[in-house]
Parts: C-alpha cells; structure tokens; sequence
C-alpha cells in the first residue's frame, strides 16, 4: 500500500511541480513540443492554456491565441508574471505530465528471459522501453524500491535486446550490459535465476498525458493515468475495502472516484466509515454528486484509490491528496 500525502495544488509553478514530481515529472520543453506535434493536448482543445515544464517555462498546449508549443520565455518575452501567482489565472486549466513507467518486482527465482519478459509486458498492454527512455525515467537515480540493490532489467538498444541497470549498488543507474560488457549470458537463459530483477514496461503512447489538477472524477482519473494505473471499478473498489475502511481513511468521510458496475459510468465510493459504511456508492445510493465535476475542493474528498495492471488486492494503491 502506498500513501503520498500532499496539500491541495495552488496553480503557481512550484505547487504543480511539486504535485507532478509526486507520481511522475513534469516534461521538458522538447518532450512537449515533440508530442504536441502542432495539436493541442487533449482538454486544451480551443482554449489559451499554458503548462510548466522542467526547464521552469511555460509551454502553450492550447490553440486559441497562441499556437500549441510556443514557449512564454523564447517566445513571449520572458518568464510570465502570472507564473508564480498562486490564485486562479484562466489560462492555466491543464498541465502535462510524463507518463510512469511501470515497474513490476518479480518473485524471487523468477525467469529472466527476455522473451518471457517481453511477453509479460505485451500481455499488460505495456512494451519493453528503449535505453533512451531508461536513461531519461532515472535520470541517473534507481528506480523506485531499487535503491542499494545491483537490479538489470530489459530494454531495446538501437532494436536489439539490452539489459539496463535501474539500481545503484555495484553499478550506476542507466548502465547498458550491452555497451560496457556485451550481452549477459543469462539474458536468454528461462533457467537462469537472476535475482533481484524488476521489469520496466512501457506503454505505447507517447509517454505524456494531458492531467486536469482539480479534484474531479476526470481529473482524478488522469492523475491515476499518469501513474501508468487506472481508477478501479465499484466491485474492485469493494473487494479490496472487504467492509473496512481504507488505511488512511479510518475515522472520517472519504469518497473516491470509481467505475460504476454494471453502467460502467462515473460514481464515487465511500472508503470511510465516519458517516457511511465503506463500500456504499454514491450513484446507487444518492445519486451521481453535484460535486463530482464542480473541481472544488472539500474536506470528503482528498484519497484516490488507483489499481495497477492486475486484479489483485495488493495491487490496490491509495494516494493522500
């Protein structure tokens, strides 16, 4: 289970990217302009909105009044001022965020081929990164849970199989197997087990995503989309609460953005236990919430529940928001 606790995101540049470095990170200039590609982001459409990047700028994403890429500092005469206001400025409704990767531990004495291990990730909807990718996701730290740990996982170097570095016990993070050692024996060998590994997919897209910060069922759901996961249905929702409330939500009045089954619309489940019994839908009890969409914030609000790539229980996270 992991908790990320953080305040409420004021608009200003440090309060998103901290909010962004909480999951993921913001893009740079170049990722943006390169996925941008001339269009406006999604939910940016016809709109003047501006987006940080990791450089400290600001990048249009929309197509109003500027054309989508432009950069306020190259472009429009410098850093904005409005840039570190911390109050409501109407050309900053969406930002973009790199899309997490997504690390799965293997259990111990699991197989290392690489072909199994690109079918694992094939069959998440996921891909084995290039080595650029790798490089770029650590930016020369380990991989998170790989700290003080000698962990190789599989990657594509100019379209043949490597093996990247992701820890940073015996060798740096971002290190090729295949550039400085040629590639290891036991990267084909299914009866070879190399251990500790993680696997680092990738999903196909682009790798960045369009994230409306305010606590909507949308935004929430981008949020969790960011994190290379995904909102849980109402059953899902259910079976991992089991009656009880959710670490963290013990004690108050908590709602969490879900997939409603069988309508597979949007609804809000109780994880606390303060008001209501954990479980209990909003849709099937009230009716959806006039607040789901307002993007206000409230004191029932703040725990996204988000799942991983596959149904079990420990798969559940819950984030502190």
């Amino acid at each position: 289970m992991l908790a990320v606790q953080y305040t409420r995101p004021t608009k200003d540049y440090k309060s998103l990217q901290l909010f962004a470095s909480l999951y993921t990170r913001l893009p740079t200039n170049s990722e943006i302009k390169h996925f941008l590609h001339g269009r406006a982001a999604a939910g940016a459409e016809g709109a003047d909105s501006w987006a940080p990047t990791q450089e400290g700028d600001w990048i249009q994403i929309g197509d109003l009044n500027h054309a989508p890429g432009k950069s306020h500092i190259e472009e429009c005469g410098g850093y904005p001022g409005w840039g570190d206001d911390p109050t409501e400025v109407p050309f900053r409704t969406r930002i973009l965020m790199v899309r997490a990767a997504w690390a799965s531990t293997l259990p111990e004495g699991a197989n290392v081929c690489f072909d199994e291990l690109q079918c694992h990730a094939e069959s998440k909807g996921m891909r084995i990164p290039t080595n650029h990718e790798v490089r770029e996701s650590l930016r020369g730290s380990p991989a998170p849970g790989c700290a003080g740990k000698d962990v190789w996982s599989p990657s594509f170097n100019n379209g043949k199989p490597d093996w990247m570095q992701i820890g940073d016990l015996i060798h740096e993070p971002g290190k090729s197997h295949l550039e400085h050692f040629g590639y290891p024996g036991w990267g084909n060998d299914s009866g070879h087990p190399y251990s500790p590994v993680m696997l680092m997919a990738w999903h196909p897209s682009d790798g960045l995503i369009s994230v409306d910060p305010r606590p909507t069922w949308d935004g929430l759901s981008s949020v969790a989309q960011a994190m290379g996961r995904r909102l849980p249905d109402s059953q899902e929702l259910r079976d991992f609460l089991d009656g009880a409330a959710c670490p963290g939500a013990k004690g108050s009045d908590k709602w969490s953005p879900v997939v409603n089954l069988p309508t597979n619309g949007h609804d809000w489940m109780q994880i606390g236990d303060l008001n209501h019994e954990p479980g209990k839908s909003h849709v099937e009890h009230f009716g959806y919430p006039g607040w789901g969409d307002e993007g206000v914030w409230h004191g029932f609000l703040g725990t996204l529940i988000t799942l991983g790539h596959t149904r079990h229980r420990e798969d559940c996270d819950s984030v502190y928001i």
